[in-house]
């Protein structure tokens, strides 16, 4: 939280796109968002494969981001940017 501020504040912008980076490097995954809908492929450097639907984005309030699985609702991840929680739901679903 800020000081003075009853809200979250994303000082870590560079630092949530480096981990977003890694973790999409480690798993060899691509993503793509589409609206509020999250898509998740398998990629290496020269190919991708066909995007799936994996989640709904979903920002809750001030510095907290959700993903929601589409057909049922549940939560997979929570974070307090977009980036964050696409890193959260990739290390969450893709194997």
């Amino acid at each position: 939280m800020a000081l003075g501020s009853r809200f979250t504040r994303n000082w870590g912008r560079e630092a949530q796109g480096a981990m977003l980076e890694m973790v999409m490097r480690d798993r060899q995954v691509a993503y793509r968002v589409r609206g509020s809908m999250l898509y998740l492929a398998g990629s290496n450097e020269e190919i991708t494969l066909p995007f799936s639907s994996v989640a709904m984005l979903e920002n809750v309030q001030r510095g907290r981001w959700e993903a929601r699985h589409p057909f049922d609702g549940r939560l997979l991840a929570t974070g307090i940017s977009r980036r964050d929680v696409i890193r959260a739901t990739i290390q969450k679903v893709w194997q």
